[in-house]
């Protein structure tokens, strides 16, 4: 391991896209090295590192460094590690307490982006919540939608589609709801597009996706989130640098993946961070 960061200002950037470094291993960083520095950048590529290990103990650690911050790849990165590996308990906590400044810039985005990240059907009536208190910010309700379609949506469907037509709530309500009645009786709250939340599926889904001419780069970006934070393998060739869809490369990644038999390891409902089991 390296105690030795050149620059972490640029080190870890690629961490605001996923949960890899494209041209270097994380893992030759010793994360209580980088946890002493203070530094954003390298609290959270500790915490990644530590969150691969299983050790999600002091993801709170994130809190007062996004609070601090108005860089966005900061945010960007943060809140993916705290949404895909976060249990729904931390994740409600710590969106009440970012919530308690809502008008600061980007906030109520941020908070959407990170109750979609849960993957969790408990998320819709707290969107729809965000949802009515982001009247003033077309940003915040265009992707607390986009949120909702991600949940319920296998894809760009009515629910997505309704990002620009600045709904009252009750309409969103009204629109969404056949889409939760589907889960009401379901014991699990891991969904993703529609579905109980299973990773196996998600691999297969996300192949079949990527033979079809009007491939959704967007929706193959989140599901590829999803299953890189699950499993933990890199997805980063997915996408190149300037971040077009490289369908061969993800169709190798996917083909790979199924090819371990991960049913046996990844089970339907239960959510997962590069393979550890997150607390329900």
């Amino acid at each position: 391991m390296s105690d030795k960061i050149e620059d972490d200002e640029w080190t870890f950037r690629d961490l605001s896209l996923g949960f890899h470094l494209r041209d270097d291993d994380i893992l030759r960083y010793d994360p209580d090295s980088l946890l002493r520095t203070g530094r954003e950048w390298n609290i959270v590529a500790a915490l990644n590192i530590l969150g691969r290990s299983g050790n999600f103990s002091q993801l709170d650690r994130l809190i007062p460094v996004l609070t601090a911050t108005d860089d966005a790849q900061i945010w960007d990165a943060g809140v993916n590690l705290l949404g895909f590996s976060g249990s729904w308990l931390q994740i409600a906590r710590w969106y009440n307490l970012f919530m308690q400044r809502p008008d600061a810039p980007g906030v109520k985005y941020y908070m959407a982006l990170l109750l979609g990240a849960s993957c969790d059907r408990r998320a819709v009536n707290v969107l729809l919540d965000l949802y009515g208190q982001s009247s003033g910010s077309e940003e915040a309700r265009n992707q607390v939608i986009r949120e909702l379609s991600s949940l319920l949506e296998d894809r760009n469907n009515a629910i997505f589609l309704a990002r620009n037509d600045d709904l009252p709530v009750g309409d969103l309500v009204s629109l969404i709801r056949p889409s939760v009645e589907v889960h009401a009786s379901t014991e699990s709250n891991s969904i993703f597009e529609g579905a109980i939340l299973d990773i196996p599926g998600l691999a297969e889904k996300m192949r079949n996706e990527l033979f079809r001419e009007d491939v959704v780069r967007g929706r193959v970006f989140r599901a590829r989130l999803v299953l890189e934070a699950a499993t933990g393998i890199n997805c980063t060739p997915m996408f190149n640098e300037i971040g077009n869809l490289n369908r061969l490369a993800a169709i190798a990644i996917l083909d790979e993946f199924l090819d371990t038999d991960p049913s046996a390891r990844f089970h339907p409902g239960q959510r997962y961070f590069f393979g550890h089991p997150i607390p329900v």
